[in-house]
Formats: structure tokens, C-alpha cells, sequence
């Protein structure tokens, strides 16, 4: 990608982030939802506070995309993504890639790290993919309820924070009368 080139920085990496949705249908509501808590997920523990240089945002028919620049190192930044990756309720959706400053791409196994896993079946994806051992439908089907899933989870966890917020709110001001 031409944008990718002219990003590159003279120190650190760059950092690029979409959704790998299966099927034909890439955009939805809840789909840009979980690219903009991976987006945000991206920014506190991959690019970390105070870190990020420059951040460019697609809105392509394929996805949204961010491409990020970041004062880091490209290993350990490989290594905190791919822990997001598998740390995150829908981190398996995530594509975070990352390139050093000279244009190479880390790739998981460069870093003693397994193949990304199949969505159905947990065999290898990129086998899964090139041999077609599954129908499209069946790994679409199975997309919105992750994420929807995962959206009612982060709901649930924003409506008890602010109940909590609410809480400590009256209580520090029944304290202060």
C-alpha cells in the first residue's frame, strides 16, 4: 500500500489495524463498533500512552482501517498485539500488523509464535483458507453473535461503571454536608 510506504518512520513502526471478517458482507454497526475498540484497545496497550506519532483512518468498502505510527520497537510491539489478539473477547477479528521502519512485516512465527488459528475448526487459518475446508456461510454465521456478544458485554460493563460512578458521586456528597 503506497500510504503504508509514506507513513514509514525513520525510527520505530507502523502499525496497521482492520477487522478480518469472513464473507462478503466487511461493514456493519457492529462491526465499526469493534473496530473502534480495537482501535482504542490498539492505542492503550500496543502503541502505549504517549507513544503515538501519527494515525491515519480509512473508510474503505472493505472495513475501516487505521494505520498508526508509533515510537516503538516493531518486536515488542508485534508482542503486545498478538497478545491483544489473543487476549480479547473478539480479538481473533482482529488483523494487527506491524512494520518496521525498513518496510518488513513481523510475522507471528518470526517471533516462536503459532499460525493464527482457524475460526472453525482451530487448525491452521491459512491452510484452512488456501485448501477451502469449510463453505463460506458457516464462519459468517457465527460473526455477529461474537460480536454482538461482545457488545453487550462492554454495555454491561459501562452501565455498571457508571452506576458505580453515581454511587461514589452521592456518597462523597452526602459526606461533604
Amino acid at each position: 500500500m503506497r500510504v503504508q510506504q509514506e507513513l514509514l518512520p525513520q525510527n520505530g513502526c507502523l502499525i496497521s489495524f482492520s477487522l478480518n471478517i469472513p464473507g462478503q458482507c466487511k461493514r456493519s454497526p457492529l462491526a465499526d463498533r469493534a473496530f473502534q475498540e480495537g482501535r482504542e484497545r490498539i492505542r492503550d496497550s500496543v502503541a502505549l500512552p504517549g507513544k503515538l506519532l501519527h494515525e491515519v483512518i480509512f473508510d474503505l468498502p472493505t472495513g475501516l482501517e487505521t494505520l498508526m505510527v508509533i515510537d516503538s520497537e516493531p518486536g515488542p510491539a508485534k508482542k503486545r498485539a498478538l497478545l491483544l489478539e489473543e487476549t480479547s473477547p473478539i480479538g481473533r477479528y482482529y488483523d494487527i500488523d506491524i512494520i518496521s521502519s525498513s518496510g518488513e512485516k513481523l510475522s507471528r512465527l518470526s517471533l516462536g509464535y503459532p499460525p493464527r488459528r482457524c475460526f472453525l475448526c482451530g487448525q491452521n487459518a491459512f491452510l484452512c483458507r488456501r485448501q477451502q475446508m469449510h463453505t463460506e456461510a458457516a464462519p459468517v454465521a457465527e460473526v455477529p453473535l461474537d460480536l454482538l456478544g461482545q457488545a453487550r458485554r462492554r454495555a454491561a460493563e459501562l452501565a455498571k461503571a457508571a452506576a458505580l460512578q453515581k454511587r461514589d458521586n452521592s456518597f462523597e456528597h452526602r459526606c461533604a454536608e
